[in-house]
């Protein structure tokens, strides 16, 4: 199974689970995660009103923000003038000798998972 990120779909299906009464075990089965997602999920979103599914996401998305990994204008740069360039990952690869991550998918304004690929790994 690969990692993926709680959606916040899940989240509001792991509450609704939890508030029916179904064990983690029970939750697992159901949204197909493992043991420890739904159990680090729940006790680090557990508050004096038990697990909320919004705030819960609110958080990741906090977490997920103050994570991210900031580029510097230089970099930034270089990247759009070869981009311009029309360079490809290979191009890029050979003349930079950095990895490329490609991404597919939505942006962030979107309840959809992106998916990564990395070339030359």
């Amino acid at each position: 199974m690969n990692y993926t990120h709680l959606t916040q779909e899940e989240r509001y299906q792991i509450y609704a689970l939890k508030k029916a009464g179904d064990s983690q075990s029970e939750i697992v089965t159901v949204i197909d995660r493992s043991v420890s997602t739904i159990s680090r999920e729940l006790s680090r979103n557990r508050g004096a009103r038990g697990y909320r599914p919004k705030q819960a996401h609110n958080k990741a998305v906090e977490r997920k923000a103050i994570n991210a990994r900031a580029i510097d204008d230089a970099t930034w740069q270089f990247t759009q003038e070869k981009l311009m360039l029309q360079w490809s990952p290979v191009k890029w690869y050979r003349k930079t000798g950095q990895v490329v991550k490609l991404c597919y998918g939505q942006s962030e304004d979107h309840n959809h998972e992106q998916e990564t690929h990395t070339i030359f790994q």
